[in-house]
């Protein structure tokens, strides 16, 4: 999809920017970036293939009880997010592993994250600090 690569090559002017200090620049790309996976995500949901509901509901057609409803929609939802059950102290090694280019989990999942990340970076580069990755990370 020729947007994604558009976003990608944002997204590392972004991180070009910030390794250079150039702050109208960093704040210039992640806007951009920003814009760019939701109008992804809306063009993603005009297919009903990939759409994140689709799969989580067909998971839960599988389901013969409502306990089982709630661990199948749980597998599918960590299947294309974490993977696994991620604690504080068990981080999963298989991060994105399964990672699904669906409307939903881009502006629902992928989004908020980085706009956590692009977040933390605005701010060590506006007060001048070092990018701190394990306050990100938690």
């Amino acid at each position: 999809m020729l947007l994604s690569k558009l976003a990608n090559q944002v997204y590392l002017d972004a991180v070009i920017a910030f390794r250079q200090k150039g702050v109208k620049n960093f704040h210039l790309h992640s806007q951009t970036f920003v814009q760019l996976i939701k109008d992804i995500d809306t063009l993603l949901a005009s297919d009903d293939n990939i759409l994140l509901g689709t799969w989580l509901e067909s998971a839960k057609k599988l389901a013969v009880n409502p306990r089982e409803m709630k661990q199948y929609e749980w597998n599918a939802r960590t299947q294309v997010t974490m993977w696994f059950y991620v604690t504080k102290t068990n981080q999963s090694k298989l991060h994105d592993y399964a990672n699904k280019f669906w409307s939903g989990l881009l502006e629902n999942y992928y989004l908020p994250r980085a706009s956590t990340y692009l977040g933390y970076l605005s701010k060590a580069l506006t007060e001048n600090e070092k990018f701190k990755m394990e306050e990100w990370r938690k």
